[in-house]
């Protein structure tokens, strides 16, 4: 499993950016079905310097990829 904050780093993006490209792919619109998101990717949370909980998301290896 990766999560947002990798790929983010990978990309060298934010993670808050991240995650909108993310919400973009699991929408209904997005052409890809429900059953793809569910099963593709988790939200998820950390929590950031200052102690904060922050939205992040796990995603399988694949997800990555393609």
């Amino acid at each position: 499993m990766l999560d947002s904050r990798i790929v983010a780093n990978i990309f060298k993006k934010s993670n808050k950016d991240a995650m909108k490209v993310i919400k973009k792919v699991v929408s209904p619109d997005s052409g890809y079905s429900e059953e793809f998101g569910r099963r593709s990717f988790s939200l998820s949370s950390y929590k950031n310097s200052q102690s904060k909980s922050q939205p992040c998301c796990q995603m399988t290896r694949d997800r990555f990829v393609a």
